[in-house]
């Protein structure tokens, strides 16, 4: 009888050195997991700050350009209405110096040359309609440059910004699979 409980004894510490060893082995790969889950967290997170670090080297390199274009885009446009201002005071002093002449010559000849009064009249109205349409038309398209511009600029910037949130979703994402 004692021999049977020894065996029975033996085999009850058998079973449980087992279950013991099986649980060692199943505590080792549950720890190899979880060590390569921290190591494959920390990789993430070092990716997901050296991303974040070149989004926010280039806000800088965006705003600086933004500020370019807004700076070349002003200058242009300053520049087109001095031109355009000199152009004006130019055509309108070349007018005046010719409706200058006229007036010498309708006083002159009163009596025949009244016909020619209205015609330099009605020239210079002409003149001064399409001064002001093309200077209304060359400010329109300075306009349409300059909006278009700065649509290029907020593309870009809400393209950075798209990115960086599905750089960041997809880290949760990957954080929750792991």
């Amino acid at each position: 009888m004692s021999r049977y409980i020894d065996d029975e004894i033996a085999k009850i510490a058998d079973k449980s050195l087992k279950q013991v060893d099986n649980l060692k082995v199943l505590c080792a790969k549950l720890t190899e997991q979880f060590k390569k889950h921290l190591i494959n967290h920390e990789s993430m997170k070092k990716d997901l700050y050296k991303r974040f670090e070149i989004i926010e080297s280039h806000l800088p390199v965006y705003r600086a350009e933004l500020f370019k274009l807004m700076e070349q885009s002003e200058s242009r446009s300053l520049t087109k209405m001095k031109e355009l201002k000199d152009a004006l005071s130019n055509t309108i002093l070349t007018n005046f110096t010719a409706l200058d002449d006229r007036v010498d010559q309708f006083s002159e000849l009163v009596d025949s040359n009244l016909e020619t009064l209205r015609r330099a009249v009605a020239d210079n109205r002409e003149v001064f309609v399409s001064i002001i349409n093309k200077n209304t038309e060359e400010n329109r398209k300075q306009h349409d440059n300059l909006v278009e511009d700065i649509e290029k600029v907020i593309e870009e910037v809400y393209q950075m910004r798209v990115k960086a949130e599905s750089g960041e979703g997809k880290l949760v994402e990957d954080t929750f699979k792991l």
